[in-house]
């Protein structure tokens, strides 16, 4: 079965793996602070030298336990269920879309008729900084969408706009 490559993430995939380490390590920072917060705040001689009541404790170690579980859930669920790292054309009709995945790619194979219409974000937020555009690309039976940097390498640029122009969309209807 012959596979035509359309999009290749390349360069942003490896930057995107060695940020992932980092996000980890960050979580997992995070929720080591906010259980030793749970346990501890209080006790040393600049922060009073007493246990500091449990409702405070609480309130500050979850907050900080509970921002590493978002940072460690949000890379972990980007990387394995909505970051495409290459599209590629089979029998046709027939799109294989790569997930990054966590340790391996995971692969969705779709026709072309389950792609609703893209949607592009600029990624150009407060209007400051570098422009990071991006598409999002719904599926028919997906319910979280899944992302397109294009900032990635476009193999075959004609197949990409047919797939994901919203504009040819709507006129070939």
């Amino acid at each position: 079965m012959p596979h035509e490559q359309i999009y290749s993430a390349s360069r942003q995939l490896t930057k995107l793996r060695l940020v992932y380490p980092l996000c980890l390590l960050c979580g997992a920072a995070l929720l080591w602070l906010g259980w030793s917060v749970l346990h501890t705040y209080g006790i040393h001689p600049s922060e009073g030298g007493v246990l500091a009541p449990f409702h405070l404790r609480l309130l500050l170690g979850g907050f900080l336990a509970a921002l590493g579980a978002f940072i460690i859930l949000g890379i972990v669920g980007f990387m394995q269920f909505c970051y495409v790292s290459r599209i590629d054309v089979v029998d046709g009709d027939r799109l294989q879309l790569v997930l990054a995945g966590i340790m391996a790619p995971s692969t969705v194979e779709v026709s072309e008729q389950d792609l609703r219409p893209a949607t592009y974000h600029s990624g150009n937020y407060e209007g400051e900084g570098s422009a990071t555009p991006y598409l999002t690309v719904r599926l028919q039976s997906r319910r979280l969408p899944l992302i397109v940097d294009l900032q990635g390498e476009v193999v075959d640029a004609e197949s990409f706009a047919r797939l994901f122009d919203p504009l040819h969309k709507r006129r070939s209807r």
